[in-house]
């Protein structure tokens, strides 16, 4: 889950455990970031709040609601049953201030943190979008997940098997 998504994913994860066998969060949203923007840079909330309020239709809607998920996340069980990486940009976004990029860094270590099999894993040439900038990463800790248990193969190994085998939807 990048950005939004990983507070969607995350609340899959503590739903329906059961079904899921980690997660890979990418630069996601932390619980709180909002109030963490308000509090360490005034600029930036200024544009959010512009944002929520001119962003037309669904994506606007969503990100309204992007609070209450929050707080529902947070009052749903911590999900325990497999892995879950954080990939983190290393690069920051010129706009956010340095008080909050710090804020939000340690909110991103805190909240991998109360995952007993979290894990905060940098990105070092990555910035905002981490899945259009270094989507090889991503697969690798894709990868990692599903292969959980068996060696490693990195993302540039599994690409010409993957082309080969047929995609299959399960359904329960």
């Amino acid at each position: 889950g990048h950005s939004l998504g990983g507070l969607y994913a995350q609340a899959c994860a503590r739903r329906r455990p059961e079904l899921v066998t980690g997660l890979v969060l990418v630069d996601p949203v932390v619980r709180g970031q909002e109030a963490l923007l308000r509090r360490h840079d005034r600029l930036g909330a200024a544009l959010l709040s512009a944002r929520q309020n001119t962003l037309p239709g669904a994506a606007g809607r969503e990100l309204r609601a992007s609070v209450g998920l929050q707080a529902e996340l947070a009052a749903l069980p911590v999900y325990e049953r497999g892995p879950v990486l954080t990939l983190v940009a290393g690069r920051d976004r010129p706009s956010e201030s340095l008080a909050f990029k710090n804020a939000r860094r340690t909110a991103m270590r805190e909240q991998t943190l109360q995952y007993p099999q979290g894990e905060l894993i940098e990105i070092e040439d990555g910035g905002a979008m981490l899945h259009e900038e270094q989507p090889r990463a991503i697969a690798d800790a894709v990868l990692r997940i599903l292969q959980r248990g068996g060696p490693a193969t990195p993302a540039s190994q599994a690409e010409d098997r993957s082309m080969r085998l047929p995609v299959v939807w399960r359904t329960r």
